[in-house]
Formats: C-alpha cells, structure tokens, sequence
C-alpha cells in the first residue's frame, strides 16, 4: 500500500514522502492516527500544494520558537519545595518547570524540555529547552521550604 506521509514518522520518513507500507500498518495505525493518506494520483497531484502549506507551517512555527528562545535566554525560575538536609521530599519534574516557564509568560510543553531525570536536590540546576532547532538553557534554583 502506498501512502503520503503529512507528519513525520519516525523510521518511515517525512512529511511529504511516498512511501510502501504494509496494509496493516497504514489501514490500522498510519490512517487513523492521520499521519498518511492514501497515495491516490490526486494526493500525489496535490502534493506541491501540501508541500507549500508544510513550509508555511514550518516558518510559523520556526518564528514561534525563535520568540520563545529570545524570551526566556538568561532567565531562571525559582521553584520552593520541601526538603531536609538538601534532598527533596519529591523531586522537581518537567511539568513543574512547564508550569514555571508558564508564568514567565512563555507557553512549552514537556517535550520541549530536556531532563533526563527529575531533580532531586536543593541548588542550581541548568536546563535545557529545545524549540525545534533552538535551544536555550534555563537555570532552574531549587529551594527548600
């Protein structure tokens, strides 16, 4: 079965691609989950015209993230947990700093944040954030309360 990817599937290809897939594959997952359509000779005529609203999609979103990266360079965020003797409780997690990050003004989700294991202990701490290709590291103060 042949497909027209319109998002980006990870080991399959991008957005755009013609690709061969099993029918199982495109019947159950690709289609329903709208990331391909069937690759009928009207899609593939209207590919250019999905192309450009790709590359206009792109640009917004290039500029949205180009906003986020200026606003939030050179900002900490300072979270308050409880603690004893330095270790927290809990730990500091990327839906804590989204929501931090959330009232600096700037909208991220959590996959835009680069934690490869909660926070666990009072002090400074260096984030990254990623907005496609930008990147931007966020200093993160943990104190206990």
């Amino acid at each position: 079965m042949k497909v027209l990817l319109v998002n980006d599937v990870k080991s399959l290809g991008k957005k755009g691609d013609v690709v061969e897939v099993k029918n199982g594959y495109g019947l159950n997952f690709l289609l329903p989950e709208g990331l391909a359509v069937l690759a009928t000779p009207a899609a593939i005529k209207g590919k250019e015209q999905l192309m450009k609203k790709f590359a206009l999609e792109e640009s917004v979103q290039a500029e949205a993230d180009l906003k986020a990266k200026e606003a939030l360079t050179d900002k900490n965020i300072t979270l308050t947990v409880q603690a004893t003797d330095g270790k927290l409780f809990g730990s500091v997690n990327k839906k804590e700093i989204r929501e931090a990050v959330a009232g600096l003004g700037v909208n991220i989700t959590e996959e835009n944040i680069a934690l490869d294991k909660p926070i666990k202990e009072v002090g400074e701490h260096s984030v990254v954030l990623a907005f496609g290709k930008q990147k931007v590291t966020l200093g993160v103060i943990v104190n206990a309360a």
